[in-house]
Formats: C-alpha cells, structure tokens, sequence
C-alpha cells in the first residue's frame, strides 16, 4: 500500500493517481454518483465479492472487471464489459499479461469509441444503451430486497417449518430420525460391494448410453437406506472430474442379501473420461447433512 502511495508523487503519475484513504460509505456514495466506467481488476481469485461494483451499476455506471466474485453472475455480455474470461492460469505473469493486453485492448477499442459518439445532440446513444440494459438487468438481481425474500423463503422458513416438525409430538419425528442415523452409522462400515460393472469407455461416442450396476452386501439395511451412484467427469491426469455428472442407479434384484443397482448415462460430451461408483447414506430429508461424512467408493 506504502508503494501505490508513493507512487502518486512520482512522474508520470502525478495528478493520475489518488489513493483515497478511510474509505466509507460517504466517500463511496461521491464516487459511485460520479463515475461512467468503474474498474476492477484484482487478480482471479482474489476478488472477495464486489458490492462497489453493484453500486456503481444502480447509479447508472458501467463495469469493467475480471470476470471473478459478483461479475461472474452479473455479466451478460451488454451491461458493462469483462477483462478476459473465466480461466485461470498457474503462471501469475502470464495470467497478469493476458488480462492487461485484454483491458487495453478493450479501452482503446470499445469503451473509448463508444462513450464518444455523439449523436447531433451531443448524446452518446450507444453507451446509454448499454446504461439502460445495465439497470434492467443489474438492480433487481443485486439488491437487498431480493437477498433478503431469498434468505427469508429459502433458509429461515424452511428451518422454522422443520423445527416445528422435528419439535412436535415430544420431538417425535427428531427422536426417530436419530435413531435412524445411529442405526446407518452402525452398519455403513459393514458394506460390502461384491461386483461393479461399467461399460468400456475406450470406444464410446457422444450419445452412447453408458451402463453401470453395482451389486451391494447392505448388511442388513434396505435399499430405501442408501444412495448409489455412477460420478463420471472429464480427467485432464490429475485426480479431479471436470463436467462432473451424477448418474443415480436404481434399485434392481436382489439375491441372498445381494442387492443390484443398474443405471445409464447417454453421453453428451466427447474427451478422455473417468468414473468412480460410490455408495452413500440416503439423508432422512433434503436438509439433512448428518450423514454426509459416510462414503463408499467402488
């Protein structure tokens, strides 16, 4: 911090640089009123969130920033403008080179020309346009009336609704529900796979079916107990699944205690892929995660 401010005191930066310092709500209402482009260009990820930007957008002011924290969802191509894209590169320097030739590029080319031209009234009706698309499509998605419906509907009375239900009859429904965990706990360890069969993969095409079945030992639990699934994704060598997709299987047959899961994929990509078959406690209720630390992979 001592470097940038020092630098506003050297040539050629004099008069170019401020650094503007106990930064508050008043001095951000000062500049979010008074600004046309606001920029921002942390270095992916770093960027934590981006309310400055949102408040930039509802005063009427454009964004230009790396596609990271808030802009990533906030973007759609015509509401302000993003310096390079979603990937991220291990090099630093190279990552860093790439983004400031993308926002040169950018300000020489588009922002420039465009705030500019003047109509014959001295209007720069294509950057408004791009005002007008901006506050259609920014406040409403980013404001506190709607994260506050979203936390009230999605989480705070979903959770009232489920502690009075778990609450009732002498906490009745929370007294079987944890017994019904204690007994999965007790048993999970004791699962046994005893056959996992999954297409070949060398010769698949995009839109061939991929089948897999697992025969499972439940050790005594049903089917109804647990969740059994086919994790397929694209590998680049290492140990992570990108496009990751969940392919559920189904309860089948069962033989002396053997119980079958079947399922299918069509494939709808093409690329080097890799799988993993894993068995899991089935949750009680889709808010339940207190099993979530069960896993058996195949």
């Amino acid at each position: 911090i001592q470097e940038w401010a020092r630098l506003q005191y050297e040539e050629p930066f004099v008069g170019r640089i401020v650094v503007l310092e106990d930064y508050d709500i008043n001095v951000a209402r000062h500049l979010v009123q008074g600004v046309d482009v606001w920029v921002n260009n942390p270095r992916k990820p770093e960027e934590a969130c981006g309310t400055s930007g949102m408040k930039v957008a509802i005063n009427g002011g454009l964004n230009l920033s790396i596609l990271d924290g808030w802009w990533v969802e906030g973007y759609d191509g015509k509401n302000g403008w993003s310096i390079g894209n979603e990937r991220m590169f291990p090099d630093q320097e190279l990552q860093n080179e790439l983004d400031a030739g993308n926002l040169y590029r950018l300000l020489e080319e588009e922002l420039v020309p465009l705030f500019f031209e003047r109509d014959r009234k001295g209007l720069p009706k294509g950057w408004l346009e791009r005002v007008r698309h901006n506050l259609a499509t920014i406040p409403p998605q980013f404001d506190s009336n709607r994260m506050v419906s979203e936390y009230r509907d999605q989480s705070y009375l979903p959770l009232a609704n489920n502690w009075f239900e778990l609450s009732s009859n002498d906490h009745g429904r929370a007294r079987a529900l944890a017994d019904r965990g204690m007994r999965l706990r007790r048993h999970f360890g004791d699962i046994r796979v005893v056959e996992a069969v999954v297409s070949d993969l060398e010769d698949f095409k995009v839109g061939d079916p991929l089948e897999a079945r697992v025969a499972v030992d439940l050790a005594g639990m049903a089917p109804a107990d647990v969740t059994v699934e086919l994790v397929l994704g694209h590998t680049r060598g290492g140990d992570n699944l990108h496009h990751p997709v969940i392919v559920p299987l189904e309860p089948d047959t069962h033989v002396d205690g053997v119980h079958s899961f079947r399922g299918s994929h069509e494939m709808e990509r093409s690329g080097n892929y890799a799988y993993g078959l894993r068995i899991r406690p089935r949750p009680a209720a889709e808010w339940d995660r207190s099993l979530c630390d069960l896993v058996l992979w195949a």
